[in-house]
C-alpha cells in the first residue's frame, strides 16, 4: 500500500509547489469551489492575509502545474474556477457533494474527493468505452460493491492536461480491456473503487475541514 500512497500523492502534492503559504491558498481555493462559489484572487488574498501579488505568483504556479484554472488574465482579478479536481466548468464528471451540484476534472475525482472528505455524495460520469452513464451512491464517501473500475494512468505533465483526460471510470474490467485495445499508448493500471477511494484519501488529505469525519 505504501507504493500506492506515493503514487497518488504525486498527482496533486508533487505536481504543485509545496510550502505553508501555497498550501493555505490551495485549501482556500478548494474550499470556495466545494461551496459552489469560486473565489477571486482578491478574495483569496483577503482570506489568507497574503498580498495580492503573492497570490498571483502562487496561483500562476498552480496553473502551470495543472492543479488550478482561472477565468481571466493573471494580472487582473480572475476567479479560480478549477482547483484540485473541482471545477465550475461543465464536464462529463458530476458530483453531488453535500447537496451541491459540482463538476470535476476526471472520473477519479468523483470517487476520491468524497472518500477523502468522508461526506455523502453521488458520483456520475461516462464510461470511456461504451459511453454509458455510471452513477454511484457514496454514503460517507464510501464506494459501493460494484463492477465499476477506474483507469490509473502513468503520465507526466500538468495534472489537468495529462492525468485527468484518461483517469476515467469504466463499467467493468471488460470495458477497460476493450478501451485499451483502441488506446495502446495509454500506460497505467485498472483499480477497484476501493483502491481509488484509498488513493483519494491520500491525494486530498490536505483539503479536509474540521467538520469532515475522518
Amino acid at each position: 500500500m505504501a507504493e500506492r500512497t506515493s503514487c497518488c500523492v504525486s498527482i496533486l502534492e508533487l505536481a504543485a509547489p509545496h510550502t505553508a503559504e501555497i498550501d493555505q491558498l490551495r485549501r482556500a481555493a478548494f474550499r470556495a469551489l466545494r461551496s459552489g462559489t469560486p473565489a477571486r484572487l482578491s478574495e483569496l488574498a483577503a482570506e489568507t492575509g497574503h498580498d495580492l501579488s503573492q497570490v498571483r505568483d502562487v496561483v500562476g504556479q498552480l496553473v502551470a502545474a495543472g492543479v488550478a484554472t482561472i477565468d481571466g488574465e493573471l494580472g487582473g482579478d480572475p476567479a479560480v474556477i478549477g482547483a484540485e479536481g473541482l471545477t465550475v466548468a461543465a464536464t462529463s464528471h458530476r458530483l453531488l457533494l453535500e447537496g451541491k451540484h459540482l463538476h470535476t476534472w476526471c472520473g477519479f475525482d468523483t470517487v476520491g474527493i468524497p472518500a477523502a472528505l468522508a461526506v455523502d455524495a453521488v458520483a456520475a460520469t461516462t464510461c470511456p468505452s461504451c459511453g454509458g452513464e455510471i452513477v454511484l451512491a457514496l454514503p460517507g464517501g464510501q464506494p459501493p460493491a460494484s463492477s465499476v473500475v477506474g483507469w490509473w494512468p502513468q503520465v507526466s505533465g500538468p495534472v489537468n492536461e495529462s492525468f485527468c483526460p484518461v483517469a476515467g471510470l469504466f463499467c467493468s474490467q471488460e470495458h477497460v480491456t476493450t478501451w485499451r485495445a483502441a488506446n495502446l499508448s495509454s500506460r497505467g493500471e485498472a483499480l477497484s473503487l476501493i483502491e481509488l477511494a484509498e488513493r483519494g484519501r491520500s491525494t486530498w488529505s490536505l483539503f479536509t475541514e474540521p467538520g469532515d469525519t475522518p
